[in-house]
């Protein structure tokens, strides 16, 4: 999507927007499209383990 970008085939966007943008335009298949939702997910995951409650955290020493 980044030649697709620089060709000025798609404009330029975040990229959680290009993704769509990019299915939309055909620069990228409905299943490339899924494999860039389910990295988008498992990197959300894996920020979220940093996401708990201070006081539970406490409890656990």
């Amino acid at each position: 999507m980044r030649d697709a970008v620089r060709e000025g085939r798609l404009d330029r966007a975040p990229g959680y927007m290009l993704d769509e943008m990019g299915l939309k335009a055909g620069v990228i298949t409905t299943e490339e499209y899924k494999l860039l939702q389910d990295a988008e997910a498992a990197r959300n995951e894996v920020i979220a383990v940093d996401a708990f409650n201070p006081e539970i955290f406490k409890t656990l020493h």
